[in-house]
């Protein structure tokens, strides 16, 4: 069985002695929450107390009696995750909980030392019924059973203090976070949106979202207005968004509305904007091509979780994904930005006209995009400084489509109802 090597490596092939059970060694487990029909995610735990020695290795089982949940996954912990070991494995019981080994090294160069709150591994569990099951670490998994242990340098071994954990379950419906469909040109930019329901308040949230196809390229996630309700013009205490994190079609979200009390909540609400995602098509995609968006939890080192935390709680978000379809008929209008007065040239009336559109309630452009040089979606006296840079200080060119007609590829296009392209 794939346990007999792992026993022999934490074991007889360390030539181990085992050490009495101490508390310098203490594996325990992080709150868990989960929703009957959802995931519940909860993590192994380490702590190293002060002046002994490191570890260079582990093993152990993770049992759970009750039918209310069963293991689907086992992944790193955020300790763990910037780690490669030299072996590593792990089995799923079904029914019946999971096991794991671990070796940072073979020699003992890599270790872990003192610590008070190691997250060894996240283990997810589909939430099945109503009630509070127990976890607790056992040596009675696999054939021959995995014990739990901890592995040294010396090839020495000792019985970890071990504590049991437990996952609170609720029986409300599940936090889902979903992937709207969206449309986009060869060539051009979109958005779309992530949509929450939480049947609960939330304080935190994160999520990886792989946009399915290398013809689309993530730009910037921006907080929505279930982000925006929650926290107002503040924004949130804690926000990181990560383009191309690990895969140049993904994206990781990580936002903590506050971190110091009064905590800020997204209030239970079903099909709010959690959060915008702006994103490029490149322009050898095909027309009536689809792509699949999914949001995932392996993006990221450490890798990027789904979950939303719920009073201080992490719970595993229930996900759906989305449908990108290329359509060139999604593209706006063509026009030459800059040519304010749509006569097909850049010159000084451009500027002109744009001054007295903004100041003077003089006529509006038959084409407002023309006159948003920086392609920003708003019109101000930016735009004016700049066209009158480029017409007469060899200041940098407008924004695309320039010098040519063609269409508009910004995300933030104004209305234009009619330019006299050739």
């Amino acid at each position: 069985m794939r346990f007999y090597f792992l026993s022999s490596i934490l074991s007889l092939a360390l030539c181990s002695s085992v050490h009495s059970q101490s508390s310098d060694y203490n594996f325990f487990f992080s709150d868990g929450f989960g929703v009957i029909g959802g995931n519940a995610q909860i993590d192994v735990m380490l702590s190293i107390a002060s002046g002994v020695e490191e570890i260079s290795g582990w093993s152990l089982g993770v049992c759970h009696s009750s039918s209310a949940i069963d293991i689907v996954d086992v992944l790193e912990g955020s300790t763990t995750a910037g780690i490669d070991p030299d072996f590593s494995d792990q089995a799923l019981i079904p029914g019946q909980g999971w096991t794991v080994g671990v070796l940072l090294s073979f020699v003992g160069s890599t270790t872990l030392g003192e610590g008070s709150g190691y997250s060894l591994h996240s283990a997810i569990y589909e939430v099945l019924e109503a009630d509070d099951p127990v976890l607790n670490y056992c040596s009675s998994l696999g054939s021959p059973p995995v014990d739990t242990l901890v592995a040294f340098p010396d090839s020495s071994t000792e019985i970890p203090f071990q504590e049991a954990g437990s996952i609170t379950i609720s029986d409300t419906p599940p936090f889902t976070l979903a992937v709207s469909s969206s449309t986009v040109a060869p060539g051009g930019s979109s958005e779309l949106d992530l949509i929450l329901g939480n049947p609960l308040p939330i304080q935190a949230i994160s999520f990886g979202l792989n946009l399915g196809s290398d013809h689309l390229q993530p730009l910037n996630i921006i907080p929505g207005s279930a982000i925006d309700l929650a926290t107002g013009t503040a924004g949130p205490d804690f926000l990181a968004v990560d383009i191309d994190a690990g895969s140049s079609t993904g994206a990781t979200f990580m936002c903590v509305l506050s971190l110091s009390a009064p905590y800020a909540e997204i209030p239970t609400g079903n099909g709010m904007q959690l959060a915008v995602v702006q994103y490029d098509c490149s322009a050898d995609a095909q027309q009536g091509d689809t792509f699949t968006s999914n949001l995932v939890d392996d993006l990221g080192s450490p890798p990027v979780l789904l979950s939303a935390t719920v009073s201080g709680v992490d719970t595993v978000l229930v996900t759906e994904s989305g449908m990108i379809t290329v359509d060139g008929s999604a593209q706006g209008p063509s026009f030459i930005r800059g040519d304010v007065d749509a006569d097909l040239d850049l010159g000084l009336g451009d500027p002109i006209q744009l001054i007295n559109y903004l100041f003077t309630s003089g006529q509006e452009p038959t084409c407002l995009a023309t006159a948003d040089f920086d392609a920003n979606g708003d019109l101000q006296l930016n735009d004016i400084i700049n066209l009158l840079g480029f017409l007469f200080n060899d200041g940098s060119a407008p924004a695309s489509p320039f010098p040519g007609c063609g269409p508009d590829d910004s995300i933030n296009s104004l209305d234009c109802p009619a330019y006299p392209c050739p």
